[in-house]
């Protein structure tokens, strides 16, 4: 990668082609309950009320969960080979849509609990080379808003990227990204990027060439390295997440047709 390939401070908006910019919007109670209509194929596969139930497809004689049915539905859509949830390794991940700056491009940062113990010893951790199926998930997200927001990505982790302080950033192939635990529906966000703590990149996939920072890493001083951002609910003591009220009400069943609504809203913002 060359000099002019790295990415500098000039704007807020650091990543290559970022996302359009806008604000959180304020939700509120649809006049009714009805839900936007969904796709046919996924009619036929998914039980929409429940989405933890496991359904049979027809053509293969065998059960799969309701992910394992958006996974093929998502690879026949983009003429890919399909996985299954199982083919994927889980890893902990903190998702892009409440940074403190919301203009970045979307990146997930893998494993946000880095510790010295791992970077003092990288060598005894499991690498992710290019190439690697990843199912990254953001259960501290999904605990800052009572279970609602369960972001959820399944992709392929591609050559290229670049390399920053404590982190290689890669494309990540979005195979299936859902927002929602409940009724999960496929966010139709085509580019993405994976960022890697430096003990779980492979050899072969090592930069040399040092970026400067653009995901908002900080420097620990007590442990004398780089860690990831911190996240609002931390940086603010009365972080309030911004369809709370909305949310509140979906905890309590008095407001079911919001998760729709939420996954209608957040598509039109981020795409």
């Amino acid at each position: 990668m060359s000099t002019k390939e790295c990415f500098t401070y000039k704007t807020k908006t650091l990543l290559p082609q970022p996302l359009p910019y806008n604000k959180m919007a304020t939700f509120t109670k649809s006049p009714d309950s009805a839900s936007p209509d969904r796709p046919s194929d996924l009619k036929q596969s998914l039980d929409y009320n429940d989405s933890h139930k496991e359904v049979v497809n027809n053509r293969y004689q065998h059960k799969e969960s309701v992910i394992d049915v958006l996974l093929r539905i998502q690879a026949h859509n983009q003429q890919r080979t399909s996985h299954r949830e199982v083919d994927y390794l889980r890893y902990e991940a903190i998702s892009y849509p409440h940074w403190a700056n919301e203009r970045m491009a979307p990146v997930w940062i893998v494993n946000p609990w880095i510790d010295s113990i791992r970077e003092e010893y990288p060598s005894d951790q499991d690498k992710l080379p290019a190439g690697s199926l990843l199912y990254l998930y953001d259960s501290d997200l999904a605990t800052h808003s009572l279970g609602f927001e369960q972001h959820a990505v399944f992709g392929r982790i591609l050559d290229g990227g670049w390399r920053e302080p404590g982190f290689h950033i890669f494309p990540f192939e979005n195979h299936l990204y859902t927002i929602t635990g409940e009724r999960p529906l496929p966010i139709p966000i085509t580019t993405m990027y994976i960022a890697l703590p430096e003990y779980l990149v492979a050899e072969e996939d090592v930069k040399d060439q040092l970026c400067l920072s653009s995901i908002g890493q900080r420097l620990d001083k007590e442990e004398f390295g780089v860690r990831p951002p911190l996240r609002p609910w931390i940086q603010e003591e009365n972080w309030r997440h911004p369809a709370g009220k909305e949310i509140e009400e979906w905890a309590a069943g008095r407001n079911d047709s919001f998760v729709e609504e939420w996954n209608k809203q957040f598509t039109y913002r981020m795409t």
